[in-house]
C-alpha cells in the first residue's frame, strides 16, 4: 500500500510488466481534475500524473496495473477506460492485438 492519500483503489485490464498503460479519462465536471499515481516498471518508483478535466488519450508510465486516484477540484464523476498498453514488443490495443 503506498504512502499517499486517495479516494479509490482500480486495476486497469492490462498486463503486468508494460511500459506503459493507455487510458481514456472522463472526469465531470470538465473543470475538475484528479491524480493518478500507479508504479513504474521497475516497481519501486510511485510516479504521479495529473489529469485536468477529461483526457480521450493519455499515455500512464506505469508497469504495474494497480492504479490509486485522488480527486481534486469538485469531482463528481469519473471513468478510467483501458485502451491497451506499451511494451518492447509495441502497442497493444486492449483486446490485446500489436500495434507497431
Amino acid at each position: 500500500m503506498p504512502d499517499i492519500r486517495y479516494n479509490e483503489a482500480l486495476t486497469l485490464t492490462a498486463p503486468a510488466g508494460m511500459d506503459a498503460i493507455i487510458v481514456s479519462v472522463d472526469i465531470e465536471p470538465a473543470t475538475a481534475s484528479c491524480v493518478i499515481y500507479g508504479f513504474t516498471k521497475d516497481g519501486k518508483t510511485l510516479q504521479p500524473v495529473r489529469v485536468l478535466g477529461s483526457a480521450a488519450r493519455l499515455e500512464l508510465p506505469y508497469g504495474d496495473p494497480k492504479v490509486y486516484v485522488r480527486y481534486e477540484a469538485g469531482l463528481r464523476t469519473l471513468r478510467i477506460s483501458t485502451l491497451g498498453w506499451r511494451d518492447a514488443a509495441g502497442v497493444h490495443d486492449s483486446a490485446g492485438q500489436t500495434r507497431h
